[in-house]
């Protein structure tokens, strides 16, 4: 699991075998990395693993544009999960996409 140092406590998801990385945002309080490091993770699962599988992406941005065709070349599926507001290549891409603006009311922190 990938994202920025937030307000939420996300360090109870470790215990169920989950690696929780986060990065600061940088000077500007952008994000920097972040996709990146996304996309790196998804290839070195794809190189990882002899059998494709699925990954669900949890995240909308374009640079995912490039990485999603090199894995479902291999054999992988790959559905993206996000909000209405995802890249359009990103979505059109995607073996399946799940707007998440449709299951807010289910999701929920603990």
């Amino acid at each position: 699991m990938r994202g920025l140092v937030s307000t939420i406590d996300i360090r109870p998801q470790s215990k169920h075998g989950w690696h929780v990385k986060t990065i600061e945002r940088n000077y500007f309080n952008k994000e920097k990395g972040v996709a990146m490091e996304i996309g790196l993770d998804m290839s070195d699962l794809m190189h990882s693993l002899s059998v494709p599988q699925t990954i669900v992406l949890l995240a909308g941005d374009g640079d995912f544009q490039a990485v999603i065709p090199r894995l479902q070349a291999r054999g992988w599926r790959i559905e993206v999960w996000f909000y209405g507001n995802v890249a359009q290549a990103v979505r059109t891409l995607a073996d399946h996409f799940e707007n998440l603006e449709y299951h807010l009311h289910a999701i929920r922190l603990k």
